[in-house]
């Protein structure tokens, strides 16, 4: 939520706190909360604006599930934000 405030942007797909919103690990998910996002509907959204820049941070990484980790792993270098986990210039090791 950082940056969409220091920027005054709309977070893309309606992740307006990601740590809390998405995923099985999220606190919506263990809560039932309808404000909860899974894989399906992140990809869905992402697939249908291509000029949406995906950026995950060291932590963020924690959150991503195999299934956005596949679709990310397919995803064109400019989809990336600088710097960002999974992107082009990311040196983080696998495995």
């Amino acid at each position: 939520p950082f940056i969409p405030f220091i920027t005054g942007s709309t977070p893309a797909c309606g992740l307006f706190d990601p740590f809390n919103v998405y995923g099985d690990r999220s606190l919506t998910a263990l809560t039932g909360s309808r404000f909860h996002i899974g894989p399906e509907e992140l990809i869905a959204c992402l697939d249908w604006d291509p000029r949406i820049r995906v950026g995950i941070g060291y932590w963020g990484s924690f959150f991503v599930d195999d299934r956005l980790r596949a679709w990310l792993e397919k995803q064109p270098p400019e989809r990336f934000l600088p710097g960002s986990r999974y992107g082009p210039d990311d040196q983080t090791p696998r495995g």
